[in-house]
This record gives structure tokens, C-alpha cells and sequence, in this order.
């Protein structure tokens, strides 16, 4: 199973490639510099505060995640099969931005995902039957017209 675990550390890099200290950034933002200090640390903070620092340096929000592992239990059956444990299923986080900037973050276990993707296969390839029936029918349609064209209609 995997758990999403805030990281300052691309934040500090990004300050320190631009050479922008604390005291910079929050005299840009309007907020104070042990804030921007927390940030950077992985302390307690607003996701206001994240969402502005996103805003103004046009970043992205994913980039203060990382995906930490957990070590997977493997199960050897006696006919040499193996399986992997993951009690409950692993989770995937969908982070989904709605009106006035808000941000919510959807869980989907990856059997949900796997089930929307078929759905999604299954889809496409109903919408390639349903273009090729229409490629048929303008084709058919094109023979009429010319036809009727040939013989003065």
C-alpha cells in the first residue's frame, strides 16, 4: 500500500536555484517567514498557504507529494504460485480542482481505476464501431448523390 506524505524538499530546491530566502518569499506573498519556514520543513500549515505559494510561482501542488511504499507481503503457495497481500487495495489519490480554487482529494482503490479503465476501452471501441457505421453510411450516401448527379436527377 502506498501513503502520500507532504515533502518541502522541491520547494527548497526551487528557493535555492532561484536563490530566494524565507524573508523574500514572504514579503512576496504577504505571509511570514517561520510560515514559509514550516512549508519548507513539512510542519503544521494552512493548504491555503500552499495554494498561494502554487499560485504565485505558478507550480504545481503535486510537486509537495511524494508516494512512500510500504513493504508488500508476498504469500508462496505450495504450487509455487506467488501472491501479493495488500489488504485493503492499494489507493490511488486524485486530486480534483473545483470552483474558487478548492482542492479535493479523491481515493480510488486501483480495482476502481482497473474497472473504469475497461469501461473506458469498452467505449472507445463502441465509438469506432458507431465512426465506422457512419463512414458507411456518408460513403453510400456519396454513391447516391453522384448517381443521381450522373443521370441529371
Amino acid at each position: 500500500m502506498s501513503n502520500l506524505i507532504y515533502s518541502g524538499d522541491k520547494f527548497r530546491k526551487f528557493l535555492s536555484r532561484r536563490g530566494l530566502s524565507y524573508q523574500d518569499v514572504a514579503v512576496r506573498l504577504g505571509l511570514d517567514k517561520n510560515t514559509i519556514g514550516k512549508v519548507v520543513r513539512g510542519d503544521n500549515f494552512s493548504v491555503n498557504v500552499l495554494l498561494t505559494i502554487c499560485n504565485y510561482y505558478n507550480l504545481d501542488i503535486n510537486d509537495f507529494f511524494e508516494c512512500e511504499e510500504e513493504e508488500v507481503q508476498v504469500n508462496v503457495f505450495e504450487s509455487g504460485l506467488r501472491e501479493a497481500v495488500t489488504d485493503p487495495p492499494p489507493l490511488i489519490f486524485e486530486p480534483i480542482w473545483e470552483n474558487a480554487g478548492r482542492c479535493v482529494v479523491y481515493q480510488k482503490s486501483v480495482s476502481q481505476l482497473e474497472d473504469i479503465i475497461a469501461a473506458k476501452e469498452n467505449e472507445i471501441i463502441l465509438l469506432r464501431e458507431v465512426n465506422a457505421l457512419y463512414r458507411r453510411m456518408v460513403e453510400e450516401l456519396q454513391t447516391i448523390l453522384r448517381n443521381r448527379s450522373a443521370r441529371g436527377q
